[in-house]
């Protein structure tokens, strides 16, 4: 069941973050789950939904939580090597509100072949931002390799340039053509260049000139 919240004013934000900002446990340890619900910057109290899929199977749990003073704290574990993710939801004023974080439980640290010195991390397109994304936020991480990384310039579409994180900026446009504010917050903070500045490791980054989809100036940002 979804909870239905109903309140007026701004923009109701419901956030649900780990309280370790690498998200990574040891198994079989307890990873906590921190709930917030917030409305112009006040907290809203009530319940929400909740639920974990056990590395992202159909094995799932799932329950209820009564935020207090807008917050509440989950927690959860895996005996094995894997991801947690926690999914929580609600409703308020007939708009559907979803947030989600997921926890890592050693799933490359427990691999016997691994040496405990070189981590590598590649991806290209959506996979060179998380490459960079995982870089920044991953002390383990020895080098980064980006090809083409997509989502790195969100703010483009403000300056005349193509939307460089999927269109989410362009399309969040109100009927006066105005660029939602909260999305572009939103996109600062996924943005390839936001994690690039945080990545202490060597780097190597590649471009393609004639990617329409990834194109070079969609790619440069975290490079500079």
């Amino acid at each position: 069941m979804t909870v239905c919240l109903r309140a007026e004013g701004g923009v109701p934000q419901l956030t649900v973050a780990t309280d370790q900002s690498d998200a990574i446990c040891h198994c079989k340890d307890t990873a906590t789950f921190v709930i917030s619900l917030t409305q112009d910057g006040k907290p809203l109290d009530g319940e929400v939904r909740w639920t974990y899929l056990k590395n992202d199977t159909q094995e799932k749990r799932e329950g209820a939580v009564t935020l207090r003073n807008g917050a509440a704290s989950l927690t959860g574990t895996l005996n094995d090597p894997g991801f947690l993710p926690c999914r929580v939801e609600c409703e308020i004023g007939g708009k559907k509100l979803r947030a989600e974080a997921t926890a890592g439980f050693d799933l490359l640290a427990s691999q016997p072949q691994w040496n405990g010195h070189t981590l590598v991390v590649y991806g290209a397109s959506q996979g060179g931002q998380q490459a960079i994304a995982a870089a920044a936020l991953d002390k383990r991480v020895s080098m980064l390799v980006a090809g083409v990384p997509s989502m790195c310039d969100p703010m483009g579409f403000t300056l005349g340039r193509m939307d460089g994180a999927f269109f989410i900026v362009s399309r969040s446009r109100t009927p006066d053509g105005k660029v939602s504010p909260e999305v572009l917050e939103a996109s600062r903070y996924f943005s390839g260049a936001n994690f690039a500045s945080r990545v202490k490791v060597p780097t190597q980054f590649t471009v393609g000139f004639i990617d329409h989809s990834c194109p070079p100036r969609r790619s440069i940002p975290p490079i500079t």
